[in-house]
């Protein structure tokens, strides 16, 4: 993916550079425009309840490494019956449980989005095609924008 968006970079700057003696393409505008990367925002709730999970995933694993200390430090005078009967038998089982939730959770985050604009117009949209693109669907993208700005 990393190299797509060099090669996509690399393109644009050389392709329709003005000072480019080889331009096969309209010089439109003096600089072509800018390509960047950037993270699409996952729903609001997404990104809470990532957060609630992940703090919640850091207690249990303080419980399971402090084990009675804990819940001593908490006020109780004896840990909870849940946790004598299950955490307590089962620390390695639990913690591999809590550690593997990560990718769980890590997914309420992940929006699938891959939309690449160029100059603020949409060129091309993972969300809306459901794949992802090639290079050529995105360079034939921007340069149907280009051939527009022209007319």
């Amino acid at each position: 993916m990393k190299r797509n968006f060099l090669e996509l970079q690399n393109f644009l700057a050389n392709k329709y550079h003005p000072n480019n003696p080889q331009n096969t393409g309209p010089i439109i505008i003096e600089s072509p425009g800018s390509v960047t990367g950037e993270l699409y925002p996952p729903p609001p709730l997404a990104s809470f309840l990532a957060q609630v999970f992940g703090i919640l995933q850091i207690v249990g694993m303080a419980v399971i490494v402090l084990g009675d200390t804990f819940f001593n430090l908490l006020g109780f005078a004896e840990p909870p019956a849940f946790y004598k009967e299950y955490v307590a038998e089962n620390k390695v089982q639990v913690f591999l449980g809590l550690f593997l939730a990560n990718a769980y959770i890590s997914s309420f985050t992940a929006t699938g989005a891959f939309e690449v604009y160029f100059n603020d117009t949409l060129v091309y949209s993972k969300l809306e095609t459901g794949r992802m693109p090639n290079l050529q669907q995105i360079i034939g993208g921007i340069e149907s924008l280009m051939q527009q700005v022209k007319k």
